[in-house]
C-alpha cells in the first residue's frame, strides 16, 4: 500500500524491507544538502527520490507499450 501526497511529496508506505549500501561521500553530501533544502531528514528524502525515479521509469515503460 502506497499513498503519495504530491504537494508535500510525502510517501506513506509500509516499511518492511531494509536496503543497506555504500555510496560515495560526495553523493551523500549532495543528497544531504538537497534534503536540508527540502527540510527533510536524509532517509525520508532518499525514499522520495527513489519513489519518484520508479514512478518515472514505470511511466516510460507504459508509454513504450502503447
Amino acid at each position: 500500500m502506497c499513498a503519495v501526497n504530491l504537494q508535500k511529496r510525502t510517501i506513506h508506505m509500509a516499511k518492511d524491507a531494509v536496503v543497506s549500501y555504500r555510496i560515495p561521500a560526495e553523493l551523500k553530501a549532495a543528497l544531504q544538502k538537497l534534503a536540508d533544502t527540502d527540510k527533510r531528514k536524509l532517509g525520508p528524502y532518499i525514499q522520495i527520490v527513489l519513489e519518484e525515479h520508479v514512478e518515472q521509469k514505470r511511466g516510460k515503460a507504459a508509454s513504450r507499450r502503447k
